[in-house]
């Protein structure tokens, strides 16, 4: 059998209002090369029912009999992909009949992306366009050090359903990090960045459905809690893999000594960069700082070059330590967010001074 151009992966869960629409706009693409690889997350209304009327050759489909969360059911559907591309869907989402021709054609043009990504319109759950919304997905088109640096200031900005990626690029970042729940995919482009270029499109690429309480970034406890917890993980392995190059690409006007005469420098001044104040997140990278910097103290060769080049010890250390908060002021800081209904902070600020 010969393999589809496009490989088209959604994972559902629940959905059973809007999952019928997600799939028709699939299935009447003006691009018609493709696979459609569904996985139900083990829902328990009628969505696998709805999905499994649709007859259409193209459809692979696999009812989960229970919820393992949507990393787990994606990664399970993307190594069944056979496609040079590889293009994500929520269940709940709807996209332009062109959608899948447009990004062909512009990633079959340009071999020096890797991916591309959109902008979207929001919708209510009617999908009636929403004149107001949490979201910011319109982007200007960065190199990679600057996305690095953007992503590291500011978190996510990258519309996940609008996503085509060539499949190739797995081999190399891996898949989705099942242990995150609210932020796989910006964990996934935090890595993309690292290896590869990618593109953003200011088309409309997608209708993102907003359902009060429904969505992942909806404010609750739990969810402001795992926010600052899963930025906690995502940002103590951020620089893992970043050459001097890039580091410099993206960060030169805040590094000590931008000249990173060694990988010993490269190594501190990824360490001073989490204090930086970055409005919420600040004490969040301000652990992942310490913990940095503890771990070279603790390394003669890195010890040195911090007392030398930085006149940085156990005494500066201590005194930096007695300054650094722990994740509540976090959550302090997001707990009105929680009041108001809104979506879940957002990083703003920057500042240009060392400590």
């Amino acid at each position: 059998m010969d393999s589809p151009k496009v490989s088209i992966v959604m994972s559902s869960y629940n959905h059973v209002r809007f999952v019928g629409q997600a799939i028709e706009h699939v299935l009447n693409q003006s691009f018609q090369d493709f696979e459609f690889i569904i996985g139900d997350d083990g829902s328990n209304d009628d969505t696998a029912a709805v999905i499994a009327r649709y007859p259409d050759p193209r459809i692979i489909f696999t009812p989960h009999p229970c919820n393992r969360g949507p990393a787990a059911v994606t990664n399970e559907s993307l190594r069944r992909c056979r496609g040079d591309y590889i293009a994500r869907i929520n269940s709940d989402d709807f996209w332009p009949l062109d959608k899948l021709h447009y990004q062909v054609e512009f990633l079959d043009a340009h071999q020096e992306y890797a991916a591309i990504f959109g902008d979207a319109i929001f919708v209510d759950e009617a999908g009636v366009p929403l004149e107001t919304h949490p979201y910011a997905f319109a982007q200007p088109n960065r190199s990679r050090g600057a996305w690095l640096r953007h992503f590291f200031e500011f978190g996510n900005c990258l519309c996940h359903p609008t996503l085509m990626i060539r499949r190739s690029c797995f081999a190399t970042l891996g898949h989705y990090n099942g242990s995150l729940r609210q932020l796989p995919d910006f964990d996934m482009w935090v890595r993309l960045v690292k290896q590869y270029a990618f593109y953003v499109s200011d088309r409309p690429l997608v209708s993102f459905r907003i359902v009060p309480g429904r969505n992942t970034s909806a404010p609750s406890p739990q969810n402001l809690a795992r926010h600052f917890a899963e930025h906690f993980l995502i940002g103590s392995r951020f620089f893992d893999g970043v050459d001097r190059d890039l580091l410099r690409e993206g960060f030169a006007d805040l590094l000590v000594a931008p000249e990173l005469a060694s990988e010993l420098h490269c190594d501190i001044e990824k360490a001073f960069l989490y204090f930086r104040p970055f409005a919420d997140i600040s004490p969040v990278y301000r652990i992942i700082g310490l913990q940095k910097l503890e771990a070279l103290l603790a390394s003669t060769s890195h010890s040195e070059v911090l007392k030398r080049d930085y006149a940085f010890d156990d005494l500066a250390f201590h005194r930096l330590s007695g300054t650094v908060d722990t994740f509540t002021k976090a959550l302090k800081a997001g707990a009105a967010a929680i009041s108001v209904g809104t979506r879940l902070p957002t990083r703003a600020s920057r500042a240009r001074h060392v400590i």
